[in-house]
């Protein structure tokens, strides 16, 4: 019995052994640089926790284009600004990788258009129907709610002020977003009117609606508390966000603001950017390649094979962003956004499969932090950026011992 047992290891390691170096897959996967792999496990090794697969400072991979092998599976790791963009806008490239896809079924029904296939243009139609109702003709909508929903926000942080000390604002922003999204969308705006519309299944419409918010609720949190973290440990940088939004709010801090202010919030536009790029909210684009893709040097990406874009990985490229750990917004002053290759920035993915929420988000990203900012300091005793305790699930959250103050601010 156990020599069968034997045997049948033995066959499966030869199996692999010539699968991974002798098949026409494994023969193109390999002209990829990687590290050594073990048969039947792979490239497992390297990473230890998969957690280390996100992080740039604990990855193993060099800038440029690699590969691994997860057991009989390749997958091609990449940070080239060409292959990515090759990648996120071509046609044969819209599917999600299956080792994202298949997690995020257990959250999210195949109908939701984060994870939806685009066989026979399901997914096409899916953004083509949801798009009206995230258009600039609905930014006043969002604006009202923003609005509407702040003195619920501001109240809390009012009180953690008036408490004194340090706080963890983990899910704060959460649930103002929150607030937003399933009071504005659904009530306040012609967006489930427009669904319905469209697809008169009601289960149809709550799951896209569903899917958005969510990703709304989690992504606005996450990227708020990194921003405010960055902003209490570079005081110069909060002070020129704080005297921008001071000139865009005026002298009453009940001003309400308009689509054209928050486009006046230049600054802190390129914090929050810079924040992104710091500590990326969403730490991995994930795609399947359709079809064979040549990338030319006698390298080729086999059809079938998924292809891993490590955002934080490539956000720290020192070759687009000289001193990539230190804290710069300026990095996105046109000019210098300009002189980068249009795709070494991807907190939202790019090409036809780019986040169909993205002004939404920036526009509220701007809006709490220019009010946040006009009443208080953020502050904190936090003595290293580094030990921020990073998880990602799929977001990127900071967690452990996070905690920042506030200072009422003395207007005059």
């Amino acid at each position: 019995m156990w020599h069968l047992i034997a045997l049948f290891f033995i066959a499966v390691i030869i199996w692999h052994v010539v699968y991974c170096n002798f098949s026409s897959k494994g023969w193109n996967i390999n002209k990829f640089p990687g590290p050594t792999y073990i048969p039947l496990v792979g490239s497992m090794l390297v990473f230890g926790d998969m957690q280390n697969f996100f992080d740039h400072k604990k990855m193993r991979f060099p800038q440029g284009t690699s590969r691994i092998w997860l057991g009989f599976t390749p997958i091609i790791i990449t940070t080239d600004c060409d292959v990515i963009q090759e990648i996120l806008t071509s046609p044969a490239c819209f599917d999600l990788a299956d080792e994202v896809f298949t997690p995020l079924q257990h959250t999210v029904t195949e109908e939701s258009i984060i994870i939806s296939s685009n066989k026979d243009d399901k997914w096409k139609n899916q953004r083509k129907i949801l798009s009206p109702g995230l258009s600039a003709s609905m930014h006043p909508e969002f604006l009202t709610a923003f609005h509407t929903h702040l003195p619920n926000l501001m109240e809390v942080l009012e009180e953690k002020c008036k408490i004194g000390g340090e706080f963890n604002p983990d899910n704060l922003f959460g649930k103002f977003a929150m607030g937003v999204a399933f009071g504005a969308l659904p009530k306040r705006m012609k967006y489930a009117n427009l669904l319905y519309k469209k697809w008169t299944e009601e289960k149809l419409v709550t799951c896209q609606l569903s899917t958005i918010l969510a990703a709304t609720v989690d992504s606005t949190d996450s990227v708020l508390c990194v921003a405010l973290i960055h902003l209490a440990k570079f005081k110069e940088v909060q002070t020129n966000a704080y005297l921008e939004a001071r000139r865009v709010i005026g002298q009453d801090y009940d001003n309400a603001l308009s689509i054209a202010d928050i486009d006046k919030l230049k600054y802190i536009d390129m914090v929050i950017k810079e924040s992104m790029r710091r500590i990326t909210p969403t730490p991995v684009i994930a795609r399947k390649v359709g079809k064979d893709l040549n990338l030319g040097n006698g390298l080729m990406i086999p059809k079938n094979t998924t292809v891993f874009i490590p955002l934080h990985l490539l956000h720290h490229n020192p070759e687009h962003y000289p001193d990539p750990d230190a804290f710069i917004p300026e990095r996105f002053l046109p000019e210098h956004v300009e002189q980068r290759h249009h795709y070494a920035y991807q907190p939202f993915s790019s090409g036809p499969r780019n986040c169909i929420g993205k002004k939404y988000a920036m526009m509220e990203l701007k809006f709490v932090l220019a009010k946040l900012l006009y009443k208080f300091e953020v502050t904190s005793t936090m003595k290293n950026m580094d030990d921020l305790n990073l998880e990602y699930t799929p977001f990127t959250k900071i967690r452990g011992d996070f905690r920042v103050g506030l200072r009422e601010r003395r207007h005059t």
